[in-house]
């Protein structure tokens, strides 16, 4: 069984696997506006080099803050879409550094 680890809170981002507990992958990089890319795409690669992943996650640890408000969300969304696609019932809150600071969007209105 394995157990899946995933950063993307910090600077430095980080997606591990264990197997039977000892690591048998490890990519870090720096966060990004391309993090969530990054991460996907790493995801993509651990499920072809380990064929037998699917079905056979046993634990999701995942950073759920405080940290960046954009990278923790992306760190906790992966670990709760990857349990609900297992079928566990358990959602992981996001814990934010900081208040997210969301502005009102500006609408122009359109003349015809």
């Amino acid at each position: 069984m394995y157990t899946l680890k995933i950063n993307t809170s910090g600077e430095v981002c980080e997606i591990a696997l264990k197997k039977s507990g000892k690591n048998v992958f490890k990519k870090t990089w720096t966060a990004s506006e391309k993090t969530a890319k990054h991460a996907f795409e790493i995801l993509k690669s651990l499920i072809k080099k380990y064929p037998d992943l699917r079905g056979n996650i046993s634990k999701i640890e995942v950073d759920k803050g405080p940290g960046s408000f954009t990278g923790t969300r992306i760190g906790v969304t992966i670990a709760n879409t990857i349990g609900f696609l297992m079928g566990e019932k358990k959602i992981v809150t996001p814990i934010y550094a900081t208040k997210p600071k969301i502005t009102k969007a500006k609408i122009k209105k359109l003349r015809i």
